[in-house]
Formats: C-alpha cells, structure tokens, sequence
C-alpha cells in the first residue's frame, strides 16, 4: 500500500485536529464522475438591473474519490479555471492515495469542461497556482513516479489555454510531505513557499524554495522547528525581504509571530504578535503601507472557547487600524482553509468560512452552514449569508471576480462515500444566486413552500429564530414580523397575484432572499 496519500491529507486532519486542541475539461475523461448543477431560483430586491447583469451559477461535483478544491483563477474573458486533485480512500481513513489533478473551467454563464494532465504512469496533486511571464501560469503540486512510495516536488507550466508545456519534478531525500502555498514569480524565476515534514505525524516546518524560469531548484531551505499549523508567507513592500506568519510553537518565539528572512532565506529576527491567539493566518495587501490579516482567533469577551474568522487591517509594523469578527456564538467558527478574504477593490471585502467545524466524520444528523458575506474597508459588514442546514459543509475558499461578485468552493460530506464532495458558486455582489440552473433542490437556509402559492407562505427552517420582510418587486416593504419557530405560516391571502420577495434576517444582518409567486 502506498503511503503517500496518508501524506497531505492525513496533514491537514491532523491541523484541524491540533487546532481545536491548541485552542481548547474540456470532455471528462470519467465516466464515474457525476456533474450536477443545483438549481436556485433567487430574486433581487436592490439594484436590480445592475445585478442582473452579473451571471451566477452553482455547479457540484461528485464522485467516489476524495476531492480537494485547491485555488482558481480568473481568466480575462471571465472564465473561472478551478484546480481540483483527487484521491483514492476516504477522508479521515488510512490508505488513502494520490489518484489524479485537473482544471475545471467555468465559463461567465457556467457552462462547464474539465482537463486532466497526464504523465504517463505519474500521478501528481495540486496545491497552488500563479500567472508567469509568458502569459501562462506555473503551477506547483507534488508528484509519484509509478511503483514508488517517496513523494516529489511538482512544478508544471501550463499556456494560457491550460496545456502543459513543461512538468518538473524533484526528488527530496527524508521528506515524509511537502505542500506549496505561495508562489512569487520575478523576472529571474520564482520564489515557492509552503511546508514539508519528515513524519505522517511529525510538525510542519517552513519551507523555502528558489526557482529559475525552467523550474528547476536553484537552492531551498527548511526552517530547524515547526508547528502543527499552516505557514503564510509575503514579501514585504520593498520587496527585500520574506514574512512568514505563523501561529504558536514556531521558535524562537514560541506564540503567534512574524518571522523575517532575506532573499536568500537567511533567517534574521522574529517578533511576537497580539493577539497571541492568532491561527491560520491569510493575508492580502491593501496598498504599500497596510494589509488585510484573516485568521482564527477566540471571540472577543468570551469566557470559554468560542472561534471566530477576524479579519484586521495592519500597518507594516502590525499596528492595528481596523478589526472585526465573523461567526456565531458559542460554536467552532472557522475561516475558510485556503483563502478565507478576497477584493479586487478595498471597498468590497468577500469573506468566507465555516460555521460550527466538526472534528473527524461527522454524525448523519449534524448540519452546520457555509458562511460568506461582505465589508467595506473598515471591516464594518455589509450583509453575511448563510448556505447549507441540509448536511455539513467544510468551506475552502473565496475569491472576488471582476464582475464585482465573488466564486466559493466547499466541500459537503457524503456519508455513504465517506468522501466530501465539491461544491461551487459564483455569487453576486449581494452574494446571491440569480441564474437558473439544473432542477435539484436549491441550498437555503429557509424552505418556502408552496411556490406558486395563493392564501398562505410557509417556512421552514433549522435556525431557531429570525424575522422577515415581504417586499413587491419594487422593493416595497409589505409586511414584516419575526418567528421563533423552525416551521411558520404567513397569511398572503391580501395581496395581489404577481411575484414578490422574501428576506430573513438574524441579528439585522439579511440571511437569505427568496422569491415566490401568488396566484
């Protein structure tokens, strides 16, 4: 039985495991693989035509293999190319393998194709992406060669049409895994940065690499100690030197820091950060002197553990401007694992994550919800939606779009499989669905029924509490009241045939927006 699978994945169990404990085509080339669109019937009640204008889809991918949605990228004509590898197993089981990578391409109306590389008897993952000098992007992942359990170091130059150009791999001895995060191309090559371990069980410790153009390993260095948590890394302005965040362990501070490394990877000072809780970092520069920092961390003025996504906005001497929290209370709220912020203008920060993590597999019976919204630049929210109730959800990733909305990727488990599947949406500013697709069951927090209806509304719901606003469609409100109740009835029989919309609210944030018909 190959190892290698028990490599990443058996990882990042791993770190979502000792973070609840620290803190406490193209054509398918298969015929297995089953595409479903889910089919969403959302309406506007702001901005009408202006949102209409920006085409949303929802795209679901399922298959008996183990599925990892690792970055996407936005091509210039609009079109979405997702990176997805797959593996052999199930998720939180030994025995679990590399199978295969592949790019998923949407296009603005989501019609969607899928590609599969192929090297012969190699199999590789995925794990990051970035655009080069030629047009192209490089990609970085790791690779198998057949009959052979030692991992290697993957580089792949793909056009700008995804076609392989070239493929490098790199054998390191002793290295149990390895996974790259951040790769910084210059007009030398690439700087590629991420984390490898000697051990299924041993620490993460930081990884540098250098690269020429060709993809090969102009020189590397592994940092002497590690920790059980993700690594981010960036250049600082002038572009001199390396930042490396971390959380906890990592020495020679020993809490959550900013390490600091020249070029050459030559390790020159580390300083501690506050708050000393700070997991999972993500970060985004807003301009030259100032930058967003996503991460998990405990709600402020909670007496016992309660996560939260934060999101700050530090200056380069990480003063702090701006600061706010994102979650429920009294629950395991996470960020999203890959990319929980992403914007393409200061002034409409998406956020995502996951609300109430569950440990291991979780029971047939226990939902949880994705979590997205948006900010302005101060952080000061704009509106937070919910998606899911109906199983449990793992969030991956959010990316702002220049249409001016947003694509998410998150996993949902199967519990026959045992594997997650995948799910993808391309939302609107407002963060909804306004694009009918497919004929499945569409994923709301609130199901309203009958629809068309003609003397009363009913809804249904997992959330405990809530209140509602009943608009026409020119965003005149008709009536609005509050429910405790999971199952409620609303009286429509007053009002005129024709289409309406119904919001929900919880705690003067909109949850959800529907649209219904009356006869």
């Amino acid at each position: 039985m190959s190892r290698v699978r028990n490599v990443s994945i058996a990882h990042r169990n791993l770190l979502v495991m000792a973070q609840v404990i620290s803190s406490n085509l193209w054509p398918s080339t298969s015929n297995r693989l089953v595409m479903t669109r889910y089919s969403v019937i959302v309406a506007l009640f702001l901005f009408c035509n202006q949102t209409l204008a920006q085409n949303t889809f929802s795209f679901f991918l399922e298959s008996e293999y183990i599925k990892y949605p690792n970055e996407v990228v936005e091509e210039a004509n609009g079109n979405l190319v997702a990176l997805v590898t797959e593996y052999i197993g199930h998720d939180y089981a030994p025995g679990v393998e590399l199978y295969r990578a592949g790019f998923l391409k949407f296009s603005p109306l989501g019609d969607t194709s899928t590609l599969y590389p192929v090297m012969g008897d190699t199999v590789f993952g995925f794990s990051s992406i970035a655009e080069n000098n030629n047009g192209g992007y490089l990609i970085a992942g790791f690779s198998r060669y057949p009959d052979s359990d030692s991992l290697s170091l993957m580089f792949m130059e793909v056009d700008d049409q995804f076609n392989k150009m070239w493929s490098k791999h790199h054998f390191l001895p002793e290295i149990y895994d390895m996974f790259i995060s951040n790769i910084y191309p210059d007009n030398y090559g690439y700087y590629a940065f991420g984390y490898i371990t000697f051990t299924i069980s041993g620490s993460l410790r930081p990884f540098f690499i250098r690269l020429d153009n060709q993809g090969n390993i102009v020189r590397y260095h592994i940092y002497h100690d590690g920790t059980m948590d993700l690594f981010e890394y960036t250049f600082n302005p002038a572009g001199n030197r390396i930042w490396l965040f971390s959380k906890g362990g990592l020495d020679p501070i020993n809490q959550a820091s900013r390490a600091v490394f020249d070029t050459t990877f030559n390790h020159l000072y580390s300083e501690a950060l506050d708050p000393y809780e700070m997991r999972t970092m993500t970060l985004r520069w807003k301009d030259d002197t100032s930058f967003y920092l996503a991460y998990e961390c405990r709600r402020i003025g909670a007496q016992f553990q309660d996560d939260e996504l934060c999101i700050g906005l530090y200056d380069t001497l990480m003063n702090p401007i701006h600061f706010n929290q994102f979650g429920e209370y009294d629950s395991f709220d996470y960020p999203a694992w890959d990319s929980p912020i992403s914007f393409q203008n200061y002034d409409s920060i998406f956020y995502a994550g996951t609300i109430d993590v569950y440990i291991g597999y979780p029971p047939e019976q226990y939902t949880n919800y994705i979590m997205m919204g948006q900010t302005n630049e101060q952080l000061q929210e704009r509106y937070r939606r919910y998606i899911g109730g109906d199983g449990y959800y793992d969030t991956r990733y959010i990316k702002a779009t220049s249409d001016g909305g947003c694509f998410l990727s998150a996993r949902k488990f199967n519990h026959t499989t045992k594997v997650f599947n995948v799910l993808f949406l391309k939302l609107d500013k407002d963060g909804e669905l306004v694009y009918i697709v497919g004929s499945e069951e569409p994923l709301y927090s609130f199901r309203i029924y009958p629809n068309p209806a003609t003397t009363q509304l009913h809804v249904e719901t997992t959330l405990p509490q809530y209140t509602f606003a009943l608009r026409d469609m020119q965003n005149r409100v008709l009536y609005e009241g509050y429910s405790g109740d999971k199952n409620s009835m609303i009286d429509i029989s007053l009002y005129p045939a024709g289409a309406y919309v119904i919001s929900f609210t919880i705690d003067k944030k909109i949850i959800e927006t529907q649209k219904f018909t009356k006869y």
